[in-house]
């Protein structure tokens, strides 16, 4: 009975530990996109005289880009 016990709460701690990390999982995958969304930054062309930002391009800040053809 009293080695049951102690694999329940070796059990419980395992568990509330791997709770941990499933907790950290989204974070680390949000920081892994951010250099697919650089790639798409630097597909995106801009006249070189532009001033225009391309962050501002894609959030749709400026209106004179040159992505996807929408000036």
């Amino acid at each position: 009975l009293k080695e049951d016990t102690e694999r329940n709460e070796r059990a419980i701690k395992e568990r509330s530990e791997r709770k941990i990390q499933i907790g950290y999982r989204p974070f680390t995958t949000t920081k892994k996109k951010q250099p697919e969304q650089n790639k798409n930054d630097k597909m995106v062309q801009l006249p070189t005289n532009d001033t225009t930002t391309i962050h501002d391009c894609l959030h749709g800040i400026r209106t004179n880009c040159a992505s996807n053809g929408k000036n």
